[in-house]
């Protein structure tokens, strides 16, 4: 990734998602049918996931090339758009399109979108814009402590970070609001309907083999070569070679995507066709 272009791309996006948003206040007065307001939600919809377009490149750009210095100003711009995202989602008009489109009668797939866009507009609509953008700040600014923290072997730079944004999500649970653990409401942010409980569950069901499994190793006597793979060299150039003949050989096309150097390997949709996939080549 070229920086320079990153910056510039991330500069252009944000002043049009600044005038999308402008625009979005007119034609609260207009009558629409489902039918129409249908259309009005997808192309509201399409700011919205602009706006994590922006995001995304944002923390493509930070986790690559983004020096240490720039964090916080990182987290500043990564909390502002958000707050635009957030706003999108939760405006009166958003809401009124959204009740008439659910009047009207779709196919499955429009029938899809809506119960998404109403899950997340009921989800969005419990937050405080300040709190969305907050939170973002926050986590963008904590991964980059934590880079600093495991290369300097440091945990104490890391930990402030750590408590913030632990504080954050105890907030963010007491929003959206649970019954019987604050997780929960946080789990279903990832896997709807999903409770603790079923999770503690799932995981009571693992431990007889898992504990049976420990005690098998113990007993066997056999001690393992814990430095074994410390004493081998793997040459970065040719783990970079073969991750991409890898993902080349699963049908990953890098017409459409890139493969950059991170600390924490991930893949982000930055657009239709512009796919990044990081890894670590130590």
């Amino acid at each position: 990734m070229k920086k320079a272009n990153s910056v510039i791309i991330t500069f252009l996006l944000a002043l049009f998602v600044m005038f999308i948003a402008g625009c979005e206040s007119g034609g609260e007065g207009v009558q629409l049918n489902p039918e129409a307001a249908y259309e009005d939600l997808t192309a509201i919809s399409k700011q919205i996931y602009y706006c994590q377009a922006i995001l995304n490149l944002l923390d493509a750009d930070k986790e690559t090339v983004m020096p240490p210095g720039g964090a916080a100003y990182r987290g500043e711009v990564v909390g502002y758009i958000s707050k635009l995202r957030h706003n999108l989602y939760t405006s009166e008009r958003f809401g009124m399109l959204l009740g008439t489109a659910e009047r009207g009668e779709f196919g499955e797939w429009e029938a899809a979108n809506l119960r998404l866009w109403r899950r997340q507009f009921d989800l969005q609509s419990k937050f405080p814009a300040d709190f969305v953008a907050e939170e973002a700040a926050a986590i963008s600014e904590a991964y980059t402590a934590w880079e600093i923290a495991r290369d300097k072997d440091d945990v104490s730079i890391f930990l402030p970070h750590m408590k913030k944004v632990f504080e954050l999500q105890r907030k963010k649970a007491d929003y959206l609001g649970y019954t019987d653990q604050p997780y929960d409401a946080l789990l279903d942010l990832y896997a709807p309907g999903l409770t603790t409980k079923q999770c503690e569950a799932l995981f009571e069901d693992l431990k007889p083999f898992i504990v049976e499994l420990v005690k098998k190793i113990k007993d066997s006597g056999v001690e393992p070569d814990c430095d074994r793979f410390g004493k081998i060299d793997f040459n970065p150039d040719k783990q970079k070679t073969f991750i991409i003949q890898m993902v080349e050989a699963v049908g990953f096309n890098f017409k459409e995507g890139f493969l950059a150097e991170t600390v924490h390997p991930m893949t982000l949709n930055l657009g239709l066709g512009d796919i990044v996939i990081t890894d670590a080549f130590d």
